[in-house]
């Protein structure tokens, strides 16, 4: 009975196989920094050009998703070094789960929810081991 209470309360955050939080965070950085040239170089434009190059599925979604990757990324970094009170940073697992109370998805409308759950996943890939 005991067993199943402690499996319980052992929620997927904690059984993860996380990076050290060093670790973690420059390979967030290294997203983030990618990611923030990918939108510079979005921004450019074509002077005189007859084509509008933008559509609603093309490259204005692509600068959304990468604007939302950007800002959960960062969001992440400063959860996860946030000393929450006491001295020490909290970590990754514990910066996951603040993530996650703070971008709370089922409240979220289509498609911040699809955009949201895309960046936790890639969040993931750069986090875990």
């Amino acid at each position: 009975m005991m067993l199943l209470f402690v499996m319980a309360g052992f929620s997927s955050v904690q059984a993860q196989n996380y990076k050290s939080l060093t670790d973690a965070v420059e390979s967030v950085r290294a997203a983030v920094d990618t990611y923030e040239h990918q939108a510079l170089g979005s921004k450019k434009s074509v002077p005189n050009s007859a084509v509008s190059t933008k559509s609603a599925s093309g490259p204005s979604a692509d600068a959304a998703d990468v604007s939302t990757k950007i800002s959960y990324f960062q969001t992440f970094i400063k959860l996860a070094k946030s000393t929450n009170g006491g001295r020490e940073p909290v970590g990754v697992a514990q910066g996951l789960q603040l993530l996650d109370q703070l971008y709370n998805v089922q409240t979220l409308p289509e498609p911040r929810k699809s955009r949201i759950a895309a960046a936790r996943a890639e969040l993931l890939t750069f986090i875990t081991l």
